[in-house]
Formats: structure tokens, C-alpha cells, sequence
């Protein structure tokens, strides 16, 4: 078929209304799966955004979980420190309690005259 051979085709089929018919239904098919086709794209995305947030509250939940023994064994640590250096110094007041007390007790000593 030649170049002249169609265009006398499209002519006489656009003459009779068939061209526009065809242009016109597949214009609406186009129409009528271009919802779906969008709201497919559309559910697609929405899936993996929500699969996306749902590995991101995961991994949050993780490093939360791992804060907080983080900071569970910091206190643990903290809490024995204080603990510790509370006996030092409870000790370190006896024992100044114990020389206060020796002096009190000792007689002063005579100066030579």
C-alpha cells in the first residue's frame, strides 16, 4: 500500500464518520483505565511509603529499646558510685569523729617553763 493509497483510505473512512468513531472509543478507553491505572500507582505508592514509615518505627523501636538499657545501666553504674563514695565519706567522718573525740580526751600537754 503507497503513501496516496492511505490517505485516500483515511479520507473515505473519516468521510464516513468511522475515524472519528474510532478516534472517540479509543479516547474514552484510555479514559476509563486511566482511573484504575492511577489508582493502582496511587496504592502502590501508599504501600511502600507505609512499608517505608513501618521499617523507620522498627528501627526506632529497636534503638529506643536500646536507649533505654543504655540508660538503665548507666543508672545501675551511677547509683553505686554514689553508693561508694557515700561509705568513703560516712568512714571519713568516723574517723574525724574518732581524732575529734581523741583530743578531747588526751590531757594537754604542760609547757616547760
Amino acid at each position: 500500500m503507497t503513501a496516496p493509497d492511505i490517505v485516500r483510505l483515511v479520507a473515505a473512512v473519516a468521510g464516513g464518520g468511522t475515524l472519528v468513531a474510532l478516534i472517540q472509543w479509543g479516547r474514552e478507553r484510555w479514559r476509563r483505565r486511566q482511573p484504575a491505572e492511577v489508582e493502582s500507582v496511587n496504592l502502590q505508592a501508599t504501600a511502600q511509603a507505609l512499608a517505608t514509615v513501618s521499617k523507620a518505627r522498627d528501627e526506632l523501636e529497636a534503638d529506643n529499646g536500646r536507649l533505654r538499657q543504655q540508660l538503665a545501666d548507666e543508672r545501675s553504674y551511677y547509683l553505686a558510685e554514689i553508693d561508694r563514695i557515700r561509705t568513703q565519706l560516712m568512714d571519713a567522718l568516723a574517723e574525724i569523729d574518732q581524732i575529734r573525740s581523741g583530743i578531747r580526751h588526751e590531757p594537754a600537754e604542760e609547757t616547760p617553763s
